[in-house]
């Protein structure tokens, strides 16, 4: 199974660029997503990037999948080793953090905002991070949590930074 899985991806990786459109009208953006967030045991980090390169290839050429792509699964592309990936999940998240509260919500339950704090922290997609990061503080059901409270001391150390 792992060989056919390690073919199968492949083959959407070398199609991707051409047929993104195409993957995402049949489904894949749902079904990549599924694998990628029920994936059990995990998939390996080959295998993982593969997919999540597939993913933002089809969401960086329609936005309108934004909306099909499970807040986890994004948060979990911002930690590729591809920059092009983390930028296309960094934009996602922006889309579904304006488009729904309850995004909102997920977004910062599920440790968003301490994983933003890691990249500027490793100056990774600085100003993509750097939008998501203030569009989430600047919102009222954010504002009040405790972890909103707590990066202000991050961002000043960030500010701080001679690399910054």
């Amino acid at each position: 199974m792992p060989i056919l899985q390690q073919k199968a991806i492949k083959a959407l990786v070398s199609v991707s660029l051409r047929w993104s459109n195409a993957i995402a009208i049949m489904g894949g953006v749902v079904e990549l997503s599924n694998v990628i967030l029920e994936s059990n045991p995990p998939l390996p980090h080959v295998l993982w990037e593969s997919m999540t390169y597939v993913l933002s290839t089809i969401l960086q050429f329609n936005s309108q999948h934004y909306l099909e792509v499970h807040v986890v699964v994004l948060l979990n592309m911002v930690f590729s080793s591809s920059e092009t990936t983390n930028v296309g999940a960094l934009n996602a998240l922006l889309v579904l953090e304006t488009d729904d509260a309850y995004n909102v919500e997920t977004i910062a339950e599920s440790s968003a905002i301490e994983a933003l704090l890691e990249l500027l922290r490793c100056h990774e997609c600085e100003e993509a991070t750097g939008r998501l990061l203030e569009s989430l503080l600047n919102n009222v059901k954010i504002k009040d949590l405790k972890v909103a409270k707590s990066t202000i001391s991050m961002l000043s150390q960030y500010l701080l930074d001679p690399q910054t």
